[in-house]
């Protein structure tokens, strides 16, 4: 799973990251950003599966960063010392929303909660896949797992498959 880390503070990116690193070893913190600007340009760069996102930055909020994506195709928990923003949050669908200071366990909580999400997003593609290739005379479309994802690819697109490693 990639993370991108939002927040303006570094003492709370590098909490975040530290946590990740103690409790989470397979997931991997592809960009950190310290504004909004920032944010939407490691978003389109990365490609995160979660954003871990503070709600006040310097150039604006996480609904501005948020209203700037033609799609949000991430999961969004949402850290910031304001309670106010949590039915905002709400509205855009954010997976959790942690209050600064939050605790280890709320942390671990909010990412394992993530990570089934991914883990059931990952199913269904792979499901959908198969119920596919088995409505087909013959198979259409392979699922091919990177480090980072999944990828469901047409075989007519495969010019060269080659494993790298196992």
């Amino acid at each position: 799973m990639k993370i991108l880390i939002v927040d303006d503070e570094a003492p709370a990116r590098e909490m975040s990251r530290s946590l990740l690193q103690k409790y989470f070893p397979e997931t991997t913190v592809c960009a950190e950003a310290t504004s909004v600007e920032q944010a939407y340009q490691a978003v389109l760069l990365h490609n995160p599966d979660l954003v871990l996102l503070d709600v006040d930055m310097p150039d604006g909020t996480a609904f501005d960063f948020l209203r700037k994506l033609t799609a949000v195709n991430f999961s969004i928990i949402f850290i910031t010392a304001y309670e106010k923003y949590a039915l905002k949050a709400i509205k855009f669908s954010a997976l959790d929303y942690l209050l600064k200071p939050f605790s280890e366990g709320e942390f671990v909580d909010a990412m394992r909660k993530a990570l089934r999400r991914e883990t059931a997003r990952d199913t269904e593609s792979k499901f959908n896949t198969l119920l596919q290739n088995f409505q087909q005379p013959a198979p259409t479309r392979i699922v091919l797992r990177t480090a980072d994802s999944i990828h469901v690819i047409q075989l007519d697109d495969i010019i060269r498959l080659q494993a790298d490693g196992a």
